[in-house]
Parts: structure tokens; C-alpha cells; sequence
């Protein structure tokens, strides 16, 4: 099998996971008391949060998110004024994150969009101001690509947070 047979196999297998009906669960567990790693979760969407806010970026500055999952993090990050565009593959956590965000979304404030973040992203170069990546990297088949994206549309001395779990 050829790398490209293994990353077509790799995004169909994420895909199909993360639009699954049993995965809807994820939606809102993952974040809960009932989740045992919740106080992971948190803590590391806190440090990301906290990173955010001590860059002292402006109100209505362009934050990407890369895996928004089920749209907690993205409704903190525009609470704080920002601009906010997420990629997920997941239909399931898009539905969720638009739930969480509505109001936001209805004032054009957030967009959530379903795609792969191992693929191209769909956005000009220097668009954002920061990008975000919070537990997601397990999912991509080529960090450097990831990576090289990220730095394609960040803008000229833009951020990119990265905040792993393993």
C-alpha cells in the first residue's frame, strides 16, 4: 500500500468515526462531569484560552480552529470578541458547535465548516491572525503539511497554539 492509499484509508476510517451516530455522544460527554479526563479537557482548554487572551490581540481578530469538536472551545473564543472559523469532518459536531454558537453564527461571527483538516485548507494565505489546534493532531496523516498550512494562513507574525493531549 502507497502513502496515498494509506492516508485515503486513514480519512475514510476518521471520517467514518466522527459521523457516526454512536459518536453524536462525544457531542456533549467529552466536556461533561461524566467524562473521567474531564478536568484534562478543561484544564487544557484553559491554558489554550489563557494563551489567547495574553496575546492582546484585538477585537474582531481572525481565529481559526482546526478540530472544533463540539463547539465549547469556539464559543469561549468568541466570547473574548474574536472573529471565529472552525474545520471539523464531523457533520455531527458542526450541528453541535452551531447550537452552542447560534447567535454568533447568525451575526457572522462564526462560521463552522465540515472538512479535513489533513487536506489543503480552503482559505487565503495570511488570513488569520492565530490558529488553534487543540487535540487533533492524532487524526492527520502529515503533521508537516498540516503545518506548512497553518503557516500559509497565518498572517505575517500571526500565532499558532498548539495544545495536545498525548
Amino acid at each position: 500500500m502507497n502513502s496515498s492509499d494509506s492516508k485515503q484509508k486513514q480519512d475514510l476510517e476518521v471520517s467514518g468515526w466522527w459521523n457516526d451516530e454512536k459518536t453524536k455522544k462525544w457531542q456533549e460527554y467529552y466536556y461533561s462531569d461524566k467524562n473521567p479526563m474531564v478536568d484534562h479537557v478543561l484544564e487544557r482548554q484553559k491554558k489554550s484560552l489563557k494563551f489567547l487572551e495574553s496575546l492582546k490581540l484585538k477585537p474582531g481578530s481572525k481565529i481559526l480552529e482546526l478540530g472544533y469538536g463540539g463547539g465549547q472551545t469556539a464559543k469561549k473564543i468568541l466570547e473574548l470578541g474574536f472573529n471565529y472559523t472552525g474545520v471539523d469532518i464531523s457533520n455531527h459536531l458542526k450541528e453541535s458547535a452551531e447550537r452552542k454558537c447560534v447567535n454568533f453564527v447568525k451575526n457572522n461571527k462564526a462560521k463552522f465548516i465540515v472538512g479535513n483538516i489533513d487536506n489543503d485548507l480552503e482559505f487565503h494565505h495570511g488570513q488569520f491572525d492565530v490558529v488553534l489546534v487543540m487535540g487533533a493532531l492524532q487524526y492527520i496523516t502529515d503533521p508537516n503539511k498540516c503545518f506548512k498550512e497553518v503557516n500559509r494562513v497565518l498572517k505575517v507574525n500571526g500565532h499558532f497554539i498548539l495544545c495536545q493531549a498525548n
